[in-house]
């Protein structure tokens, strides 16, 4: 798997941190692509979809663990069958997971800032 280009050098704090970076720009920008997805864009509720299970009693935050568990799994295989035909793959679903554990985060963040109201 390559590593991505960040202009210094490997092995330094600073490239840590620009490489850190870079990487919640990445998942940051995915975040932006898939919300504008399955919201059209504009300033509709970039978690709606995830929030439409509250519907039937799911907790939305509790949803979206579901789907790191489940993409964790995916992830699990590939390293246990002890080869990658498509490392970039891997890495996308790597990002999806940072991404997911992000919106759990935000979920939980929402719903605490809801019940400080109460």
């Amino acid at each position: 798997m390559k590593r991505p280009e960040v202009g210094i050098e490997w092995g330094t704090a600073d490239v840590n941190d620009a490489a850190i970076q870079k990487l919640i720009d990445e998942v940051a920008a995915l975040h932006r692509k898939k919300s504008a997805d399955y919201t059209g864009g504009g300033d509709a509720d970039p978690f709606a979809n995830y929030k439409a299970v509250a519907e039937v009693g799911i907790e939305p935050w509790l949803y979206v663990f579901g789907r790191t568990v489940e993409k964790f799994g995916r992830a699990k295989t590939w390293t246990r069958a002890g080869k990658f035909e498509c490392p970039d793959t891997f890495r996308e679903e790597l990002i999806d997971l940072a991404l997911l554990l992000l919106i759990i985060v935000a979920l939980l963040d929402e719903t605490e800032a809801a019940c400080s109201t109460k």
